[in-house]
C-alpha cells in the first residue's frame, strides 16, 4: 500500500495528508531538489484540519507545488 501511495506522489509531485498523523492536523508539502535532481528539503503548509477544505486542499497543493519548483529552479535545477 506504501508503495502505490509513494506512487502516487511521485507523479503528482506533492503529498498531503489530513488527519492522518494526528487528529486535527493537516499538511501539504513537495519537495525541493538540487542541481543533479537530488531532494535535498521540502517546502510545507501546515495548519488545523478544518482549514483543509476539499475545494482549498487543491489550492494549497498548486502554490506548494510551484513555490518548491521555483526554490529549485533557483538552486539550479531543471526538470
Amino acid at each position: 500500500r506504501l508503495a502505490a501511495e509513494l506512487e502516487v506522489i511521485r507523479e503528482r509531485g506533492v503529498a498531503s495528508s489530513v488527519d492522518e498523523r494526528e487528529v486535527g492536523s493537516a499538511a501539504v508539502a513537495a519537495p525541493i531538489f538540487n542541481i543533479r535532481g537530488e531532494v535535498r528539503a521540502c517546502l510545507s503548509i501546515s495548519g488545523p484540519t478544518h482549514r483543509f477544505a476539499p475545494d482549498v486542499l487543491g489550492k494549497f497543493e498548486t502554490t506548494v507545488k510551484e513555490g518548491a519548483q521555483a526554490i529549485s529552479e533557483k538552486l539550479g535545477y531543471r526538470p
